[in-house]
């Protein structure tokens, strides 16, 4: 049997954003960069996103949009969500992660009990995109420019402005009066996929089966399939098959195993399937990716 990767929760994004002394990161991101999409997954800090140019197609829990030049779109933890390439078109987005730490205080007074709480435990709800259109977005979109400065700065000064700034952000939010009660706290109809997501990261090197991941999520094949193309706007089969070849690169590019190896390691049962799949997801054959060769967007 070839040797398992090591994987801990792929699908809770293992990306560190931050840490106990800077609890937030910055980063320019592009769609398509390495790949022509980021993969469906969660992770416990909220997430920000200024569109600079260019369209993409965010999947945020039950919505799906195409995202378009000056949007905001606000990612609460835990939340399920996505990002594909829109047809041909080169996105350009800020992208601020930070923690909930940043946050809260001490004390919780009226304000952290009645909106910050809320807000992270996602009985609170904010609209995944707030576009051009909004009757308050001047004012949404200069705080954002601010909160994405100061994240740049990355100083123990801009921090404080950085703390303000989302403060100020959220009372913004709260006073324009689109924050929406959810008694169900973070329940939403996408997290019926959740445990086939978990089970495909936890096995995606292992032979998977349609009737395994309805069996897991307590569905019906049909309807389990209906599910997860709704949600993760593709097939259960393609979401395993982009986390397999996502991975493969990984390795391709980090390590001295042999093709063959890191094709079975990743799921694989035949060599040509794996170099087929690899072709059509990245443009460049697994050899062309290790001697250097730039992935060219296919999707």
């Amino acid at each position: 049997m070839p040797d398992t990767i090591q994987k801990e929760n792929l699908y809770q994004e293992n990306r560190i954003h931050s840490s106990t002394l800077v609890p937030f990161s910055y980063y320019e991101s592009r769609i398509p960069d390495y790949f022509p999409y980021v993969s469906l997954h969660w992770h416990r800090e909220f997430e920000i996103n200024f569109i600079r140019s260019g369209q993409s197609r965010f999947i945020v829990g039950d919505n799906q949009f195409t995202a378009e030049t000056g949007d905001i779109i606000i990612i609460q933890p835990n939340m399920l969500h996505a990002v594909y390439q829109y047809e041909n078109s080169t996105q350009i987005y800020d992208t601020v992660v930070f923690c909930a730490t940043l946050l809260r205080g001490a004390a919780v007074d009226r304000s952290m009990r009645n909106y910050i709480e809320p807000l992270i435990n996602g009985s609170l709800t904010i609209p995944a995109r707030i576009s051009v259109s909004h009757e308050r977005y001047s004012e949404l979109r200069s705080c954002i420019e601010h909160i994405v400065t100061y994240a740049q700065k990355n100083t123990a000064l801009h921090d404080l402005f950085l703390k303000s700034a989302l403060f100020y952000l959220f009372a913004l939010l709260a006073d324009s009066g689109i924050l929406q009660h959810n008694s169900r706290c973070r329940s939403t109809q996408s997290e019926i996929i959740r445990p086939a997501i978990e089970y495909i990261n936890d096995h995606y090197n292992e032979k998977l089966t349609i009737a395994q991941l309805a069996k897991v999520s307590s569905l019906s094949k049909s309807y389990f399939m209906y599910c997860f193309r709704k949600y993760a706007g593709i097939s259960a089969i393609e979401y395993i098959n982009q986390l397999r070849i996502k991975t493969a690169c990984e390795l391709l590019t980090a390590g001295d195993r042999t093709i063959s190896e890191i094709a079975y390691a990743c799921g694989f049962s035949n060599l040509s399937n794996f170099n087929r799949q690899f072709r059509s997801q990245t443009g460049l054959s697994p050899t062309e990716l290790r001697n250097g060769s730039k992935i060219t967007c296919t999707s």
